[in-house]
């Protein structure tokens, strides 16, 4: 769960996964355009692209991350609302064997920040890698 009270684009606060400048992928809470939005962005090979932008309203969102071997699943709901929206797409990391999970949060709102609930590894029936 995180707040975000942003003041100016390019201020957001969320996950990332990362390899390095190259190659990361962060799904986050960012000013873009002067508005908040739900953002999937990534950069493979020093490529980058926006993968969703979804226009929000609430400061405080729930997002989840749900990583397999072929795809990954996001899921992120709003302050109030009990039901999710979700999102699959492709793992764009599945042919890596490592990579870093953190938290990111970019602006100068010191109110702006990120909890960080749990990390479950789950390798049962589908493992990573």
């Amino acid at each position: 769960m995180f707040d975000l009270l942003p003041e100016f684009d390019g201020e957001q606060a969320g996950i990332i996964l990362f390899i390095n400048d190259d190659n990361y992928i962060k799904f986050v809470r960012e000013m873009v355009n002067g508005k908040q939005a739900i953002v999937l962005a990534k950069e493979i090979n020093g490529i980058p692209s926006a993968e969703l932008i979804l226009p929000c309203e609430s400061s405080s969102t729930k997002l989840h991350l749900k990583m397999q071997k072929e795809s990954i699943t996001l899921s992120w709901n709003f302050k109030g609302e009990r039901a999710f929206q979700s999102r699959k797409v492709t793992n764009w990391f599945r042919n890596y064997s490592e990579f870093q999970i953190g938290l990111l949060v970019h602006g100068d709102n010191s109110q702006n920040q990120v909890e960080f609930s749990s990390l479950i590894i789950d390798g049962r029936n589908q493992p990573l890698y």
